[in-house]
């Protein structure tokens, strides 16, 4: 397993990214405090410089896990099921934008909250949308090869694909438009505290689509703060065999140094 945490240069309204601002800063102690990635987040994705992220990266020794694309939603009111088609083109060509940059780095775009909620109350309709909309990202020019990460998030944040059983069915009942190989799940623990019956047992009846996981508490502080039972969730992830990222995604403080450090002794001590 490998463990990655979340970040972002700009300052975000958008709490679970750990480390916010001066990146070169950031990314010298998220190593030093043992992680070897880092979840990437920003509202601009034309604004991030590419060549100044992989100097960073060379002089750290860390990859980029994955991109976000929370803040989308968040803070720009983008998404896939907008109501309004101009809305939903913006908010692919962002996302083509980042999965233009996410193949730079070889790395996975995130599509959770960016994919909105029901549009017109219909369920059927706002997936149809939403495959589309993926399917235009997926295709589209310099992206031949990123892949993309469905992640099911809880019921009072977005009502589209709140448990990972949603997600499953949704990839393949569209696996003739959405190519398998290059699109997954990820299994964000603090959601399925919420939505699952028992997480464990969801990750390891869905483990071959899982290809990343988010880790925060109950409180969606960080792991050990809260009531979630992260022994049993390791336990369950080496016996799948799991080797991919786990990345750190919890409410940002002014002590975030303290708590990734806690955070990440606590899970390797499991």
């Amino acid at each position: 397993m490998k463990y990655s945490i979340s970040i972002s240069k700009s300052k975000s309204k958008f709490a679970p990214i750990v480390f916010q601002g001066n990146p070169e800063k950031n990314l010298i102690l998220i190593k030093k405090l043992g992680f070897s990635g880092v979840e990437f987040s920003e509202t601009n994705p034309e604004k991030i410089n590419i060549s100044e992220l992989a100097n960073l990266l060379e002089k750290t020794g860390l990859v980029v896990s994955a991109f976000g694309s929370a803040r989308l939603f968040i803070e720009n009111k983008l998404s896939f099921t907008n109501p309004d088609k101009f809305v939903r083109k913006i908010t692919v060509n962002k996302i083509r934008e980042i999965s233009r940059i996410a193949k730079i780095f070889n790395a996975p775009v995130i599509i959770g909250l960016v994919r909105g909620n029901k549009l017109k109350d219909n369920t059927r309709l706002s997936e149809r949308i939403i495959c589309e909309c993926l399917e235009e990202c997926m295709y589209s020019a310099g992206v031949d090869s990123t892949t993309f990460l469905l992640e099911p998030i809880n019921r009072s944040e977005i009502d589209v694909f709140n448990k990972l059983e949603d997600a499953v069915l949704f990839l393949n009942e569209n696996k003739n438009r959405l190519d398998p190989q290059r699109i997954g799940i990820l299994a964000d623990v603090f959601h399925m505290n919420i939505e699952e019956a028992e997480i464990s047992e969801s990750i390891k009846k869905y483990h071959a689509l899982i290809k990343y996981i988010h880790f925060a508490d109950s409180n969606r502080l960080a792991p050990g703060d809260g009531n979630i039972d992260f022994s049993k969730i390791m336990d369950v992830l080496k016996m799948i065999d799991y080797n991919s990222f786990i990345s750190f995604e919890f409410l940002s403080s002014s002590n975030s140094n303290i708590n990734a450090s806690k955070a990440i002794k606590f899970i390797t001590s499991l």
